[in-house]
């Protein structure tokens, strides 16, 4: 249980847009999917979302579990939800993720990397495009476009800038291939031409192959039907790797925290860990106590998504 001292409060200070009053056109919800050992993070995504991003009232957030969520941990992700004027919805996949779905083989990737695939199922039927963000992503600057770009392929995303994994999944001749840690779903596509039951049959048909199943088969079901996002909304380890630091700290709009150590594990040496420090100061007022053990070490020792 995160002690009540480590929430966010009216009391810390909060930094918003300048432009508040600025009209805003339809914006999509957005699907964060978590389980205990990651609420944390996902409170330091949220908050980071809340003070880059100008979002309409009662802005939606859908959060996806599957019977892992404490009471706890719902009624503190409920109250900062609401004081940031959004409103929450909490869904438990249990009831829309197939029972026979394989188990990851990589003991670093849980079943909750699948939900993004019955993201169709799991949002009401109304939602016709969805953003969706890994909850070790930390926004740092305004994503309003991507949250209304127009989308009329099936997906968007950025390329994942790993070569190898092309040819992995497409053969000797390579092609394209994204990462999934931040998406646009376009919905309505999904229902109508009915890829949820195209994912599971990929999934049955090539799970020997698989090393990131929900990101592999979606590479696989979409492939060059995927609009690309700059490269900025998902700052991940290939991008990191080719792009000059100083690039990526003053034009990036959404950092993930790619590989198997988070900025929260002990012996992080991501460039970027200050960031999602400084970011945890903001959320909940106090500094992150990096190296302690007890209860942060038991919520954040498990990786989520080593991707």
């Amino acid at each position: 249980m995160i002690p009540q001292s480590l929430l966010p409060t009216p009391n810390h200070p909060i930094r918003r847009p300048d432009n508040k009053t600025s009209p805003l056109t339809v914006m999509r919800p957005l699907v964060i999917t978590i389980d205990d050992l990651y609420a944390t993070a996902a409170q330091v995504l949220l908050h980071s979302l809340y003070e880059t991003t100008p979002t309409p009232e009662h802005f939606r957030i859908f959060i996806v579990y599957e019977n892992s969520l404490r009471h706890s941990t719902t009624t503190q992700l409920k109250a900062q939800i609401f004081s940031y004027g959004w409103t929450p919805f909490f869904i438990d996949a249990e009831h829309y993720i197939p029972d026979d779905l394989p188990p990851p083989k990589d003991a670093y990737i849980s079943r909750a990397a699948y939900y993004r695939l019955f993201a169709a199922s799991f949002l009401p039927a109304d939602i016709e495009s969805a953003a969706y963000l890994d909850v070790d992503t930390l926004v740092t600057s305004d994503i309003s476009t991507l949250l209304r770009c127009p989308l009329n392929e099936p997906i968007a995303a950025v390329d994942s800038l790993r070569p190898a994994e092309a040819l992995r999944l497409h053969g000797p001749k390579g092609g394209s291939y994204f990462q999934s840690g931040v998406l646009l779903l376009n919905l309505s596509a999904w229902r109508a031409q009915n890829h949820e039951s195209l994912f599971n049959s990929l999934l049955q048909r090539h799970y020997h192959e698989l090393i990131f199943p929900d990101q592999d088969i979606l590479n696989i079901a979409f492939r060059d039907q995927w609009k690309r996002l700059d490269v900025w909304y998902n700052l991940g380890g290939g991008a990191r790797h080719i792009l000059k630091k100083e690039h990526v700290l003053s034009h990036g709009k959404i950092l993930h925290y790619t590989g198997k150590t988070k900025p929260w594990h002990k012996y992080s040496r991501h460039y970027e860990r200050q960031l999602w420090y400084q970011a945890y100061q903001r959320c909940f007022g106090e500094p992150f106590p990096r190296g302690t053990t007890g209860w942060l070490k038991d919520l954040l020792t498990r990786s989520h998504d080593r991707r």
